[in-house]
C-alpha cells in the first residue's frame, strides 16, 4: 500500500502566506500604483488534509470528505474532485493552489456521524472539536481541543492556555480563538484548566490523567470508570482484556457500532458516547483464555469476580484522599477485615491513619454504601463493588 498522501503539497500557494485559517491576504499588484489589493480568505484546514490510498475519501483531523467535492483557487476557479486519480493528478500537476473548498461539505467522522458545514466558519469549529488520538498524547501533555457539550459533559472555560511544540504559551480568551489556532497547526493544553459540567458546577484539571479521568465519568458507567482504564489501557475492563472487534450502542444511535480498536474505543469513552455494549461479548483473561459474556448481568458478575479482596481500598479511590476524587462518603462507613473483624468510620481521618496498614488494601466493603457525587452533588447508594 502507498504511504499517506499529504495533500499540503497541493497547497503550496499557502506557504507564503502567514495567516490564520480565516484571515486574509493582500495579493497587491506591484507593477501599477493604482491597482486595488484584492482580499484572498485561506482555508488552513486544507494543508491538514490527506489522502489514504485506497479511502473513499479525504481525511481532515477526525473527518473523512468524502467524494466527489470541489475546490476553488484563488481567481475563484473551481475544480471537481471525483476521485482518488483526481486528487493524485492536481497535486502533481496544478500550479495554482487551492485554498478552500466549495460549501456545503457533507463529513462523516470516525464513529459514524455525519455532519454538513456550510462554511470555512463551521467547517474549523466542526475540526476544532475533534477528540485527539490517545496514541499522539505525550505524556504529561495532552492535544488541545474544543471541549464542548458537543462531546462532552463537560465544556472548557476561559480564558485558558495552550503550548505550541515548543512550548510557547498562548492565552485563548474564546472557544472561537482556540478553533483558528487548532486550524493552522497542532497545540497543547497548559494545565491547570477548569471544566464545567453540564449541571453548571466547575472542576479544576491539574494534568493530563485527571483531564482523562474527568472526561470518562460523563459515560455514567462503572466499565468505563474501571481502576485499569487509563490512557492507552482502554483495551482492559476489570482484570479482563476486550477481544476486537465487538460491538457497542452509541447515544442517540440506533444501529450498533463496530469497534475495531481501543483507539476507538478511547474516543467513544472519552466524548461521551458510550451506551452498553452488545451481547454476546468476547473477552480474555490474563492468561490469554478466551471466554463469551451473553448478558449485562454475566459481565458484572464476573467484573465482580476481580475484586473479591480489597474493595473497601477500591471505594476510597474515589474520594477526596485520593486525586481526581469523584465522591465523598457519607459517613459513617464500615468495612470487613481479612480475618472477619468489622470497623467502622467516622470522617477521613481515621481511614488516611490506616493506609500504611498492609491488611487494610485486603478488607472490603460493608454495603450498602451512601456517597454524594461532586460534580453534580447527587446522593448515590453503592450496593456492589461493580459501581465504583
Amino acid at each position: 500500500m502507498k504511504p499517506f498522501l499529504f495533500i499540503s503539497a497541493i497547497f503550496v500557494i499557502l506557504a507564503g502566506f502567514n495567516s490564520c485559517s480565516l484571515e486574509e491576504y493582500d495579493e497587491t499588484n506591484t507593477e501599477t500604483e493604482e491597482s486595488t489589493p484584492d482580499t484572498v480568505y485561506i482555508n488552513h484546514l486544507m494543508n491538514k488534509a490527506f489522502l489514504n490510498s485506497g479511502s473513499q475519501g479525504l481525511t481532515i483531523e477526525c473527518y473523512i470528505l468524502a467524494y466527489p467535492f470541489s475546490v476553488k483557487n484563488v481567481k475563484d476557479s473551481i475544480v471537481v474532485i471525483s476521485d482518488e486519480d483526481d486528487l493524485q493528478f492536481e497535486v502533481t500537476q496544478n500550479e495554482m493552489g487551492f485554498i478552500d473548498f466549495v460549501y456545503p461539505l457533507t463529513l462523516t467522522d470516525k464513529l459514524g456521524e455525519i455532519r454538513t458545514v456550510y462554511n470555512v466558519q463551521e467547517f474549523a469549529t466542526l475540526a476544532g472539536a475533534c477528540f485527539p488520538s490517545v496514541q499522539t498524547s505525550p505524556g504529561l501533555y495532552f492535544p488541545a481541543y474544543a471541549i464542548n457539550r458537543e462531546n462532552s459533559c463537560y465544556s472548557l472555560v476561559y480564558p485558558i492556555h495552550v503550548l505550541d511544540e515548543s512550548g510557547m504559551d498562548f492565552p485563548v480568551d474564546h472557544e472561537t480563538d482556540l478553533v483558528y489556532l487548532l486550524a493552522e497547526k497542532p497545540y497543547f493544553f497548559h494545565f491547570p484548566l477548569t471544566l464545567r459540567h453540564e449541571s453548571g458546577l466547575e472542576m479544576l484539571i491539574l494534568d493530563a490523567e485527571m483531564l482523562i479521568q474527568t472526561l470518562m465519568s460523563c459515560n455514567g458507567s462503572y466499565h468505563t470508570d474501571s481502576l485499569f482504564v487509563n490512557v492507552n489501557q482502554f483495551q482492559v475492563i476489570g482484570c479482563y482484556e476486550h477481544v476486537f472487534p465487538f460491538q457497542v450502542r452509541l447515544v442517540n444511535r440506533a444501529l450498533p457500532f463496530t469497534v475495531e480498536n481501543e483507539n476507538i474505543l478511547a474516543e467513544i469513552y472519552l466524548q461521551n458516547k458510550f451506551e452498553s455494549f452488545v451481547f454476546p461479548l468476547q473477552l480474555k483473561d490474563f492468561s490469554g483464555t478466551e471466554f463469551t459474556i451473553n448478558s449485562e448481568g454475566e459481565l458484572n458478575q464476573k467484573i465482580g469476580d476481580c475484586f473479591v479482596d480489597g474493595s473497601f481500598f477500591l471505594l476510597v479511590l474515589g474520594t477526596p484522599l485520593f486525586e481526581p476524587a469523584c465522591y465523598n462518603l457519607n459517613f459513617p462507613v464500615r468495612s470487613t477485615t481479612p480475618f472477619g473483624n468489622q470497623k467502622t468510620y467516622q470522617n477521613y481521618q481515621q481511614i488516611q491513619a490506616e493506609l500504611a496498614d498492609s491488611l487494610f488494601y485486603q478488607s472490603n466493603v460493608v454495603f450498602p454504601v451512601e456517597v454524594t457525587r461532586i460534580s453534580t452533588s447527587e446522593t448515590l447508594t453503592f450496593n456492589n463493588v461493580l459501581i465504583f
